[in-house]
């Protein structure tokens, strides 16, 4: 049982990314994604290279799941665009920021041709 602004309830699995902080700083965060895109790292080695677990991420059991079912939407404070899925081959994101109503995340993603981008987006709890 999970208490949130007073509120008690149970968490499903993908709902656990509710409850996960960034350790660092934004700054810190955003500058290793872009050396992750620079270097060309790929998802086996994402999550030590950034310096923490993330949200999701498609290797994960169930993560391709937990993405699908994932109500993502861009966030318009960045211009770089959300995984398109028919394309991608894997995915990995961290929580950045809680709101009252939503939840910031970033992460990465890799195309068919193993190009690496980053992504930025707001998850709406169902």
């Amino acid at each position: 049982m999970h208490q949130k602004d007073g509120i008690q309830f149970q968490a499903i699995q993908p709902l656990e990314f509710l409850f996960k902080k960034l350790t660092m700083t934004k700054d810190t965060f955003t500058k290793k994604l872009k050396k992750a895109v620079k270097t060309k790292i790929n998802i086996q080695a994402a999550e030590k290279f950034i310096g923490q677990k993330p949200v999701m991420s498609t290797i994960e059991d169930n993560g391709w799941d937990i993405l699908r079912m994932a109500n993502i939407i861009p966030d318009e404070q960045h211009i770089e665009k959300l995984p398109d899925l028919s394309q991608t081959t894997n995915v990995i994101y961290w929580k950045v920021k809680e709101e009252k109503s939503l939840v910031k995340i970033a992460g990465l993603w890799w195309d068919k041709n193993e190009e690496l981008y980053i992504f930025y987006g707001i998850i709406y709890p169902p």
